[in-house]
Protein backbone atom coordinates (compact mmCIF):
# COMPACT_ATOMS: atom_id res chain seq x y z
CA UNK A 1 0.00 0.00 0.00
CA UNK A 2 1.66 3.21 -0.84
CA UNK A 3 1.84 6.22 1.42
CA UNK A 4 0.14 9.32 0.45
CA UNK A 5 1.67 11.81 3.26
CA UNK A 6 3.94 14.42 2.46
CA UNK A 7 7.65 13.98 2.66
CA UNK A 8 8.03 16.04 5.54
CA UNK A 9 5.48 14.07 7.57
CA UNK A 10 6.16 12.56 10.65
CA UNK A 11 7.41 8.69 10.37
CA UNK A 12 6.54 5.99 12.79
CA UNK A 13 9.13 4.33 14.91
CA UNK A 14 10.65 1.17 14.28
CA UNK A 15 8.61 -0.11 17.56
CA UNK A 16 5.09 0.93 18.31
CA UNK A 17 5.20 2.13 22.19
CA UNK A 18 1.84 2.84 23.65
CA UNK A 19 0.71 6.20 23.11
CA UNK A 20 0.84 8.70 26.29
CA UNK A 21 -1.82 11.89 26.32
CA UNK A 22 -0.83 14.97 25.59
CA UNK A 23 -0.38 17.76 28.14
CA UNK A 24 -2.00 21.16 27.14
CA UNK A 25 -1.80 19.93 23.59
CA UNK A 26 -0.90 22.91 20.77
CA UNK A 27 -1.29 25.73 24.09
CA UNK A 28 1.87 28.14 23.25
CA UNK A 29 4.00 29.71 26.45
CA UNK A 30 2.17 32.89 27.92
CA UNK A 31 4.37 36.02 27.11
CA UNK A 32 5.67 37.17 30.48
CA UNK A 33 4.81 40.53 31.69
CA UNK A 34 8.12 43.15 31.87
CA UNK A 35 8.64 46.15 34.37
CA UNK A 36 8.82 49.52 33.03
CA UNK A 37 11.83 50.04 31.08
CA UNK A 38 12.62 47.28 30.11
CA UNK A 39 12.39 46.15 26.12
CA UNK A 40 11.07 42.31 25.52
CA UNK A 41 12.54 40.32 23.67
CA UNK A 42 10.63 38.01 20.58
CA UNK A 43 9.85 34.48 21.89
CA UNK A 44 12.02 31.96 19.63
CA UNK A 45 9.92 29.82 18.16
CA UNK A 46 9.58 26.32 19.38
CA UNK A 47 11.34 23.84 18.16
CA UNK A 48 8.82 20.13 17.82
CA UNK A 49 10.34 17.95 20.26
CA UNK A 50 11.78 14.84 17.38
CA UNK A 51 12.01 12.29 20.29
CA UNK A 52 10.47 8.35 20.08
CA UNK A 53 7.64 9.12 22.49
CA UNK A 54 7.09 12.66 20.89
CA UNK A 55 6.21 10.70 17.63
CA UNK A 56 4.78 8.37 18.84
CA UNK A 57 2.06 10.44 20.52
CA UNK A 58 1.28 12.31 17.16
CA UNK A 59 -0.23 9.10 15.84
CA UNK A 60 -3.19 8.07 16.85
CA UNK A 61 -3.77 4.87 18.54
CA UNK A 62 -5.86 3.44 15.45
CA UNK A 63 -2.77 4.45 13.61
CA UNK A 64 -0.32 2.80 15.48
CA UNK A 65 -1.99 -0.40 15.45
CA UNK A 66 -2.56 -0.37 11.75
CA UNK A 67 0.86 -0.01 11.42
CA UNK A 68 2.05 -2.49 13.99
CA UNK A 69 -0.51 -4.98 12.31
CA UNK A 70 1.22 -3.99 8.31
CA UNK A 71 4.26 -4.97 10.45
CA UNK A 72 3.55 -8.26 11.93
CA UNK A 73 1.21 -9.67 8.62
CA UNK A 74 3.14 -7.99 5.76
CA UNK A 75 0.68 -9.45 3.10
CA UNK A 76 -3.28 -10.57 4.02
CA UNK A 77 -3.95 -14.12 4.31
CA UNK A 78 -6.70 -15.59 2.10
CA UNK A 79 -9.86 -16.24 3.69
CA UNK A 80 -10.60 -18.91 4.80
CA UNK A 81 -13.66 -21.60 3.46
CA UNK A 82 -15.36 -23.01 6.58
CA UNK A 83 -16.81 -25.73 4.76
CA UNK A 84 -16.94 -27.36 1.32
CA UNK A 85 -19.40 -25.41 -0.86
CA UNK A 86 -20.80 -28.66 -2.37
CA UNK A 87 -20.99 -31.38 0.22
CA UNK A 88 -20.55 -34.10 -2.02
CA UNK A 89 -19.08 -34.70 -5.54
CA UNK A 90 -21.44 -33.64 -8.67
CA UNK A 91 -20.71 -37.53 -10.13
CA UNK A 92 -21.24 -40.28 -8.05
CA UNK A 93 -20.35 -44.12 -8.48
CA UNK A 94 -23.78 -45.76 -8.53
CA UNK A 95 -26.67 -45.00 -11.18
CA UNK A 96 -28.90 -44.05 -7.99
CA UNK A 97 -27.07 -41.61 -6.81
CA UNK A 98 -26.71 -40.01 -10.44
CA UNK A 99 -29.98 -40.17 -10.91
CA UNK A 100 -30.71 -38.21 -8.21
CA UNK A 101 -28.10 -35.54 -8.66
CA UNK A 102 -28.85 -32.14 -9.44
CA UNK A 103 -29.05 -30.74 -12.69
CA UNK A 104 -26.28 -28.09 -14.07
CA UNK A 105 -28.50 -25.25 -13.36
CA UNK A 106 -29.62 -26.47 -10.10
CA UNK A 107 -25.68 -27.28 -9.16
CA UNK A 108 -24.83 -23.89 -10.13
CA UNK A 109 -26.82 -22.00 -8.41
CA UNK A 110 -26.06 -24.04 -4.95
CA UNK A 111 -22.53 -22.65 -6.10
CA UNK A 112 -23.57 -19.04 -6.03
CA UNK A 113 -24.95 -18.91 -3.16
CA UNK A 114 -22.52 -20.59 -0.88
CA UNK A 115 -20.13 -18.46 -2.22
CA UNK A 116 -22.31 -15.95 -1.57
CA UNK A 117 -22.46 -17.21 2.06
CA UNK A 118 -19.22 -16.86 2.35
CA UNK A 119 -18.17 -13.23 1.59
CA UNK A 120 -21.06 -12.29 3.87
CA UNK A 121 -20.25 -14.07 6.79
CA UNK A 122 -16.01 -13.67 6.12
CA UNK A 123 -16.26 -10.78 8.67
CA UNK A 124 -15.30 -8.07 6.36
CA UNK A 125 -18.04 -6.05 6.32
CA UNK A 126 -19.07 -6.25 9.69
CA UNK A 127 -18.61 -2.36 10.16
CA UNK A 128 -21.27 -1.88 7.42
CA UNK A 129 -23.64 -4.51 8.83
CA UNK A 130 -22.85 -3.02 12.53
CA UNK A 131 -23.75 0.68 11.12
CA UNK A 132 -26.82 -0.84 9.23
CA UNK A 133 -28.18 -2.29 12.70
CA UNK A 134 -27.87 0.86 14.57
CA UNK A 135 -29.29 2.70 12.08
CA UNK A 136 -32.12 0.28 12.12
CA UNK A 137 -31.99 -0.48 8.18
CA UNK A 138 -30.90 -4.79 9.14
CA UNK A 139 -34.58 -6.51 9.27
CA UNK A 140 -32.42 -9.68 9.84
CA UNK A 141 -29.56 -9.72 12.69
CA UNK A 142 -28.86 -13.22 12.41
CA UNK A 143 -26.15 -12.21 9.79
CA UNK A 144 -24.43 -9.78 12.04
CA UNK A 145 -24.06 -12.27 15.12
CA UNK A 146 -22.83 -14.99 12.93
CA UNK A 147 -19.86 -12.55 11.87
CA UNK A 148 -16.27 -14.30 13.20
CA UNK A 149 -15.75 -10.69 15.29
CA UNK A 150 -18.91 -12.09 17.55
CA UNK A 151 -18.22 -16.08 17.38
CA UNK A 152 -13.89 -15.67 16.76
CA UNK A 153 -12.70 -12.58 19.14
CA UNK A 154 -9.04 -14.16 17.85
CA UNK A 155 -9.07 -13.76 14.18
CA UNK A 156 -9.84 -9.97 14.65
CA UNK A 157 -6.10 -8.78 13.46
CA UNK A 158 -6.16 -11.07 10.84
CA UNK A 159 -9.64 -9.88 9.48
CA UNK A 160 -8.67 -6.30 9.73
CA UNK A 161 -5.64 -6.60 7.70
CA UNK A 162 -7.64 -8.46 5.15
CA UNK A 163 -9.97 -5.62 5.11
CA UNK A 164 -6.36 -3.24 4.63
CA UNK A 165 -5.98 -5.40 1.43
CA UNK A 166 -9.02 -5.09 0.28
CA UNK A 167 -9.43 -1.19 0.95
CA UNK A 168 -5.99 -0.97 -0.85
CA UNK A 169 -5.82 -3.04 -3.47
CA UNK A 170 -9.63 -3.92 -3.95
CA UNK A 171 -8.86 -7.43 -4.35
CA UNK A 172 -11.23 -10.57 -2.08
CA UNK A 173 -9.33 -13.79 -2.24
CA UNK A 174 -10.93 -16.84 -0.90
CA UNK A 175 -9.35 -20.50 -0.48
CA UNK A 176 -11.77 -23.65 0.53
CA UNK A 177 -13.14 -27.05 -1.35
CA UNK A 178 -15.50 -27.05 -3.76
CA UNK A 179 -16.73 -30.55 -2.60
CA UNK A 180 -14.45 -32.91 -0.04
CA UNK A 181 -11.13 -33.12 -1.71
CA UNK A 182 -11.11 -30.27 -4.31
CA UNK A 183 -9.12 -26.99 -3.91
CA UNK A 184 -10.55 -23.62 -5.15
CA UNK A 185 -9.12 -20.61 -5.13
CA UNK A 186 -10.93 -17.67 -5.78
CA UNK A 187 -9.78 -14.02 -6.51
CA UNK A 188 -11.73 -10.81 -7.51
CA UNK A 189 -10.16 -7.74 -8.15
CA UNK A 190 -12.02 -4.35 -8.49
CA UNK A 191 -10.85 -1.93 -11.21
CA UNK A 192 -8.97 0.41 -9.80
CA UNK A 193 -6.83 3.35 -12.01
CA UNK A 194 -3.83 0.93 -11.07
CA UNK A 195 -5.29 -2.20 -12.32
CA UNK A 196 -7.09 -1.05 -15.30
CA UNK A 197 -5.37 -1.42 -18.80
CA UNK A 198 -5.09 0.76 -21.89
CA UNK A 199 -7.91 -0.37 -23.54
CA UNK A 200 -10.20 0.79 -20.71
CA UNK A 201 -8.74 3.74 -19.26
CA UNK A 202 -11.34 6.30 -20.80
CA UNK A 203 -13.99 3.82 -19.37
CA UNK A 204 -15.78 5.57 -16.15
CA UNK A 205 -14.82 3.83 -13.20
CA UNK A 206 -18.46 2.47 -12.57
CA UNK A 207 -18.18 0.34 -16.12
CA UNK A 208 -14.83 -0.96 -16.23
CA UNK A 209 -14.92 -4.43 -15.91
CA UNK A 210 -14.20 -6.87 -13.09
CA UNK A 211 -12.05 -9.62 -12.66
CA UNK A 212 -11.90 -13.22 -11.25
CA UNK A 213 -9.96 -15.88 -10.81
CA UNK A 214 -10.74 -19.67 -10.58
CA UNK A 215 -7.99 -22.01 -10.08
CA UNK A 216 -8.76 -25.70 -8.72
CA UNK A 217 -7.78 -28.98 -9.56
CA UNK A 218 -10.23 -31.68 -10.65
CA UNK A 219 -9.92 -34.97 -10.04
CA UNK A 220 -10.67 -36.08 -14.09
CA UNK A 221 -10.13 -32.61 -15.90
CA UNK A 222 -7.09 -31.93 -13.79
CA UNK A 223 -5.53 -28.40 -13.26
CA UNK A 224 -7.73 -25.62 -14.28
CA UNK A 225 -7.81 -22.31 -14.67
CA UNK A 226 -10.72 -19.79 -15.19
CA UNK A 227 -10.20 -16.33 -15.77
CA UNK A 228 -13.53 -13.61 -16.43
CA UNK A 229 -13.88 -10.02 -16.89
CA UNK A 230 -17.06 -9.30 -16.62
CA UNK A 231 -18.77 -5.84 -17.85
CA UNK A 232 -22.01 -4.87 -19.29
CA UNK A 233 -20.33 -3.82 -22.47
CA UNK A 234 -18.13 -7.38 -22.54
CA UNK A 235 -17.79 -10.69 -21.14
CA UNK A 236 -14.34 -12.34 -21.55
CA UNK A 237 -14.13 -15.98 -20.73
CA UNK A 238 -10.41 -17.71 -20.76
CA UNK A 239 -10.10 -21.31 -19.72
CA UNK A 240 -6.82 -22.55 -19.27
CA UNK A 241 -5.61 -26.21 -18.94
CA UNK A 242 -3.69 -29.51 -20.31
CA UNK A 243 -4.32 -29.79 -23.63
CA UNK A 244 -6.37 -33.29 -22.97
CA UNK A 245 -8.79 -31.07 -20.73
CA UNK A 246 -9.47 -29.05 -23.87
CA UNK A 247 -10.38 -31.49 -25.99
CA UNK A 248 -12.90 -32.58 -23.41
CA UNK A 249 -14.27 -29.07 -23.04
CA UNK A 250 -14.19 -28.05 -26.66
CA UNK A 251 -17.59 -29.46 -27.77
CA UNK A 252 -19.42 -27.41 -24.63
CA UNK A 253 -18.04 -23.95 -26.27
CA UNK A 254 -22.07 -23.86 -28.40
CA UNK A 255 -23.50 -24.61 -25.39
CA UNK A 256 -21.65 -22.13 -23.36
CA UNK A 257 -22.20 -19.52 -25.75
CA UNK A 258 -25.77 -19.67 -25.55
CA UNK A 259 -26.16 -19.39 -21.50
CA UNK A 260 -24.05 -16.46 -21.55
CA UNK A 261 -25.03 -14.55 -24.71
CA UNK A 262 -27.34 -12.86 -22.16
CA UNK A 263 -24.84 -11.60 -19.78
CA UNK A 264 -23.29 -8.65 -22.17
CA UNK A 265 -23.49 -6.97 -25.47
CA UNK A 266 -19.82 -8.90 -26.41
CA UNK A 267 -19.17 -12.44 -25.14
CA UNK A 268 -15.43 -13.89 -25.86
CA UNK A 269 -14.57 -17.28 -24.73
CA UNK A 270 -11.18 -18.38 -25.35
CA UNK A 271 -9.20 -22.10 -25.01
CA UNK A 272 -6.24 -22.19 -23.59
CA UNK A 273 -3.16 -24.79 -23.03
CA UNK A 274 -1.48 -24.63 -19.58
CA UNK A 275 1.98 -24.36 -20.48
CA UNK A 276 4.88 -22.99 -18.10
CA UNK A 277 6.29 -21.08 -21.00
CA UNK A 278 4.51 -18.39 -22.41
CA UNK A 279 1.72 -20.71 -24.59
CA UNK A 280 -0.34 -19.87 -27.83
CA UNK A 281 -3.60 -18.56 -27.70
CA UNK A 282 -6.34 -22.23 -28.75
CA UNK A 283 -7.00 -21.29 -32.85
CA UNK A 284 -10.41 -23.15 -31.84
CA UNK A 285 -11.71 -20.38 -29.61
Amino acid sequence: MSSGVRPDAVSPTQRGHAASALKNPGARPLPQSHGAGEQSQPAAPARPDSSPASIQTQLGRTAQYILQLLQSQPQAPATQGRQSLIATAPSAASPTAQTRAPSAPALTQQIQQALRQEVRSSGLFYESLLSRDLAGQLADRTLLQQQPQNQQPEQIQTIVRQQLELLGSGQWEWRGELWPGVELHWQLHRPTDETTDQNHADVPADERPWTTQLALQLPRLGELHVTISWSAAQLHLQARAPENTLSLLRPFLPLLHERLAALAKQLHIELQPLSQDNPSHDPDT
